[in-house]
């Protein structure tokens, strides 16, 4: 099953949802769809809904960390990301500006918006 991404021009972010099984090979095409999407837009958000955090192993959390800090295409684009999942998995949390981890996808939304909390 494929990493489902969808643009929401509401809160000017593209959502991503993972399926129940995350593989590497997954990751690796949706990473390649989102840097086609990103092609000449600048300030977006990203929400990614982890789910409950099944990934094929731990090359996938390594391959995300790297893909979302290191690939200049995403880094340059992208505004702030927020990452939904179970607290059991990550406790909610606002890291800075730019990134935050939320255990409800609306307060997610929420914050994503490009005039929350006063940031643009």
């Amino acid at each position: 099953m494929e990493i489902s991404l969808q643009l929401d021009t509401g809160i000017g972010c593209f959502i991503v949802i993972f399926p129940d099984l995350v593989t590497l090979q997954s990751l690796k095409r949706w990473g390649q769809r989102l840097v086609d999407e990103l092609d000449a837009k600048e300030g977006v958000g990203l929400l990614i809904d982890t789910g409950p955090h099944n990934f094929e192993s731990i090359a996938c959390l390594k391959w995300l960390k790297e893909f979302l800090t290191q690939a200049s295409e995403v880094g340059q684009s992208i505004r702030k990301v927020a990452f939904v999942s179970p607290s059991l998995h990550r406790q909610p949390e606002i890291i800075d500006d730019k990134e935050a981890y939320f255990s409800d996808i609306s307060d997610a939304r929420i914050w994503l918006k490009p005039d929350c909390c006063g940031l643009t």
